[in-house]
């Protein structure tokens, strides 16, 4: 924890900053959606509250959505990597890197260079600065991508797509590894390295990624392994004014942005966080396990064999989800510098929540709370069937006694009352 006196501290200097970004964005985007630009602040700020787990955050939209916006304004920020690409390889490589400090052969090049010339002398001669990055757990000449970042880092990727387009071998090797480092641990075997330390990786690490809705037809892969992902979804920007607005955008718009961003969030991050983790009242609390619980069993994966569901659902414990909400609150709550959660970041909280569910099933949800049809004609009809038999098997929706009629079982209203989001958004 940092000193009381911190930069960052005080609900108006954090408002204040907060507002010159909203005002750009409302500005200089079509229909910004600043709901979710907060939650992705927010899941960058919840990183530093080191306490609970990360909140890793994947944004959600058409292409030309805003989505990567906020994230490319982040380059540049102390901990931050916004990475175009990765591999199998890219997180720990196995490569025996005979200029890395940590090896022996890196040593004995190092000696060497020194004896040829000594004035040579880089900044890995000096024991202070040995001491201070061997703090942080960096490698700076590593080939392994969570060797370089160390023990703490923020890893953007702003076109996860690149991954889902993979071969399915390699694909599946990058979530699996995903998983683990969300987890904070990771280790691989290749046989070569000589360091036990070349092979594992200890630390935190916070995702945040931006997609196409290309992702949910990988629902089957996220939801049957554990998803460790919030996701936050943009509508599509469209229409004239979109187009005009997008016109407008320069090199300065852009530059503009990113220094507002940087003003917000860089004392945030040099004083390591707020000066103190926010609490999150005893009835602010039970209002997010409500919302929680009535998620985890909404978007559990229902498994078909072909067109018919051949097993019973099993749906997640209301454990990891609910841990990552807390997050999103606590993260937007000490930007802010304030020292309670409250309604505002519980907005954030409910919108983040019900992105989650698959887009089919929050259709119907939307539909049904707002007494429209279900089948409105704007999405598939089959794909309306299946998300209502899904979730019926889920016990969110009454089996119909009239074709036509569907409602909420008395669980689903139950949850949802108590959580206190509104009908309308469900």
């Amino acid at each position: 924890m940092t000193a009381p006196d911190a930069v960052f501290d005080g609900a108006a200097r954090g408002r204040a900053l907060w507002c010159e970004i909203e005002s750009h964005l409302s500005e200089h985007w079509y229909k910004a959606d600043i709901e979710a630009v907060k939650v992705q602040v927010a899941c960058m700020a919840a990183h530093f509250i080191t306490d609970f787990p990360p909140a890793w955050c994947m944004a959600i939209a058409p292409p030309g959505s805003c989505k990567t916006v906020i994230l490319e304004a982040m380059d540049g920020l102390d901990s931050f990597y916004l990475i175009d690409q990765i591999t199998p390889s890219t997180f720990i490589s196995g490569k025996i890197d005979d200029n890395d400090l940590h090896t022996k052969a890196g040593r004995a090049k190092w000696l060497k260079r020194q004896k040829q010339n000594p004035a040579n002398i880089t900044t890995f001669a000096n024991p202070q600065a040995q001491e201070r990055e061997a703090k942080k757990g960096k490698r700076h000449e590593s080939a392994s991508l969570l060797h370089r970042i160390g023990n703490s880092g923020i890893i953007a990727l702003p076109d996860f797509s690149t991954i889902l387009s993979m071969h399915e071998t390699s694909r599946d090797n990058i979530f699996a590894q995903m998983r683990r480092i969300y987890d904070g641990t990771l280790r691989r075997e290749f046989g070569t390295s000589e360091d036990l330390s070349d092979r594992e990786w200890h630390g935190r690490v916070t995702s945040m990624v931006a997609v196409t809705p290309e992702v949910d037809r990988y629902g089957k892969m996220f939801g049957a392994l554990g998803d460790r992902f919030l996701r936050v979804r943009w509508s599509r920007a469209g229409g004239v004014g979109a187009m005009k607005a997008a016109a407008k955008q320069d090199r300065l718009t852009t530059e503009s942005l990113k220094t507002a961003t940087h003003l917000l969030m860089a004392p945030y991050i040099d004083h390591g966080g707020a000066s103190e983790v926010p609490t999150i009242p005893d009835a602010m609390l039970e209002r997010i396990g409500h919302l929680s619980e009535f998620v985890c069993i909404a978007r559990t994966y229902v498994h078909r064999d072909k067109n018919e569901i051949d097993c019973e659902p099993s749906p997640e414990s209301n454990t990891r989800l609910p841990q990552q909400l807390c997050q999103v609150a606590r993260g937007w709550t000490a930007l802010m510098g304030e020292r309670a959660v409250g309604e505002e970041a519980f907005a954030l909280v409910n919108r983040v929540a019900m992105d989650c569910l698959p887009p089919m099933r929050r259709h119907v949800l939307d539909n049904l709370s707002a007494g429209r049809p279900i089948y409105d004609g704007t999405v598939s009809a089959n794909g309306v069937d299946r998300a209502v038999e899904e979730l019926i098997w889920l016990n969110i929706i009454r089996p119909p006694d009239e074709p036509d009629k569907r409602e909420l079982t008395e669980m689903a209203q139950c949850l949802l009352t108590m959580s206190g989001a509104q009908k309308a958004k469900v």
